[in-house]
């Protein structure tokens, strides 16, 4: 079966909650999502700043959680000390480069599930597979965002191939962007495809039907 991993951050960031409150605010956020029928968390740190109200997310979502905890970092020396610290279930590295390899073997030696995100090209699957990645994440925002139907199918069509030589790579495909029940429907049909990444399309939805329900369509959505 397909998993479905909720990025918090997308369920719980609002500019209209203090960050004193915060931390308590991504707890319950965490433990709703976990209730509704997630498999999976995911918490994304900004580009810009690994802050210790991140630290102590993390910290609180181990504990909290009884379900897999994901972390999408940028690739860092610094980030990827904290992460082998903090010991999340998943490391996901943005801004792959030179020292990524390095990155990837230290998760792996210290039992952190690693991965990187990548667009839709066949060159940055296969380098990914030289890095001996677990995953890829394909970043299908692109896909998402483009109005027209040809070139729709187009993009689609580089993912599935994207997720097919995954496969046969000897890595997972993860599938992140702001997907919508039905498009996750059609996703979960390709080869190689495992995991969903999702939240901003899942929240939306949640304010009208319900977490609960809302994340039972999605899950319906991928379960083929």
């Amino acid at each position: 079966m397909i998993r479905i991993t909720v990025l918090l951050n997308e369920i719980y960031d609002s500019p209209g909650v203090k960050e004193g409150r915060m931390l308590g605010f991504r707890a319950q956020a965490a433990s709703l999502c976990e209730l509704a029928g997630a498999d999976g968390l995911a918490y994304r740190i900004a580009s810009d700043n690994f802050s210790h109200n991140d630290e102590k997310t993390i910290k609180l979502l181990k504990e909290i959680a009884g379900i897999p905890v994901a972390v999408i970092i940028p690739a860092g020396d610094r980030e990827v000390e904290k992460i082998v610290d903090l010991k999340p279930d998943m490391a996901v590295l943005l801004n792959v480069g030179v020292n990524t390899h390095d990155y990837i073997t230290k998760l792996q030696v210290s039992d952190i599930i690693a991965a990187v995100i990548i667009p839709p090209e066949l060159d940055l699957v296969k380098d990914a597979a030289k890095m001996k990645a677990d995953y890829v994440v394909i970043d299908v925002t692109g896909y998402c965002a483009e109005q027209g139907y040809s070139n729709k199918i187009v993009i689609f069509d580089k993912i599935a191939k994207a997720a097919a030589l995954a496969k046969r790579l000897s890595m997972g495909a993860i599938i992140y962007g702001p997907l919508t029940a039905g498009e996750i429907t059609k996703f979960a049909e390709l080869e190689g495809v495992e995991e969903f990444f999702i939240g901003r399309e899942m929240a939306a939805k949640a304010i009208l039907n319900g977490l609960e329900k809302t994340l039972s369509a999605f899950k319906e959505a991928a379960d083929i």
